[in-house]
Formats: C-alpha cells, structure tokens, sequence
C-alpha cells in the first residue's frame, strides 16, 4: 500500500469504530458487557471487540450497526488498532504521526452514549 492509502484505511477504520461506539453496541459484547455507570466495564475490551466486528468484513460490520445485539460476544482482535502504523513504519522508517478525524476510542461517540 501507498501511504496515501494506509492513511485512508486508518481514517475508514476510526469513522468504522466510532460509529459502533454505543450504548447499544457495548451492552451486547458478552460478560464484559456494559451495565450502567457503577458496574465495571473496560472501555478498552469494548473497543477490541469494536475491531473485531470491524475485522469480520463489510456485510458483518453492516449488519451489527444496525442490530447491536448481533456484537461478536466474548471475543476481539486488538491488532486491528496498530496495522496501518506499524505497515507504515516498516515501509517507510518513519513514525507514524497520523491522527484521523473521529475519536474511534470509547465513549468518544456522545450520541450514542446519551
């Protein structure tokens, strides 16, 4: 890939993530499932999980939007997260400085956690 196109992935990814960043989303994740506000919750698994339904492709990603309840339970693929910056780095020996225009980290998305 270009660096063009490893910045357009991240950018797809981030606005991917943060469109699943809910309420909704994260009350559907399995145990780790979000609650209310005095019961734990790890932002960070909610957000692995979110990679996950990314990972999983387009008719998946597409349809867990709009169903919240059909969330990969117990489940997540964290390496999503570092893929364009570490193909980044290895191609150019570069740091990766990008930084895309939506917040994809929990809570970030304050409509969907109204």
């Amino acid at each position: 890939m270009t660096e063009k196109q490893m910045k357009q992935f991240e950018e797809a990814l981030a606005k991917k993530l943060y469109k699943l960043d809910t309420e909704k989303h994260a009350r559907s994740i399995g145990e780790a499932a979000y609650v209310d506000e005095e019961t734990f919750f790890s932002p960070d698994f909610f957000l692995y999980a979110r990679c996950l339904a990314v990972a999983k492709g387009k008719d998946f990603y597409e349809h867990v939007v709009k169903h919240p309840e059909a969330m990969p339970k117990d489940d997540e693929f964290e390496e999503l997260l570092t893929l364009a910056a570490e193909a980044f780095e290895e191609k150019t020996k570069d740091e990766w400085d990008y930084v895309p225009s939506k917040d994809y980290e929990t809570f970030s998305n304050e409509r969907g956690w109204r």
